[in-house]
């Protein structure tokens, strides 16, 4: 890998905002901020199931680190696709 750093996803995990996927955290029109639907998929507990919470956590890392630019993290955007065919691939079985 031609990152220096290895994290572990308990590091990954400690690191990102507590509202990583609870939307923009925005105040709706009427200014009170906007309460979490009950309907909304639990975005971590999606990743987690699939056995890519460390690439996954490795790309929003990337990400925060290079102001959002997906160019700059494409090796960690691979080793994600990576591991989400290979996690659809061992659910078929």
């Amino acid at each position: 890998m031609s990152n220096d750093k290895i994290f572990d996803a308990k590091t990954l995990m400690a690191g990102r905002p507590d509202n990583l996927h609870k939307g923009s955290g925005a105040a709706s029109s009427s200014g009170k901020p906007r309460e979490r639907q009950t309907d909304e998929p639990d975005i971590e507990n999606m990743i987690e199931r699939s056995g890519c919470g460390e690439p996954y956590y490795k790309l929003e890392e990337c990400l925060g680190e290079h102001d959002r630019d997906w160019k700059k993290c494409q090796q960690e955007v691979r080793q994600l696709q990576i591991c989400s065919r290979d996690s659809k691939k061992s659910g078929e079985k």
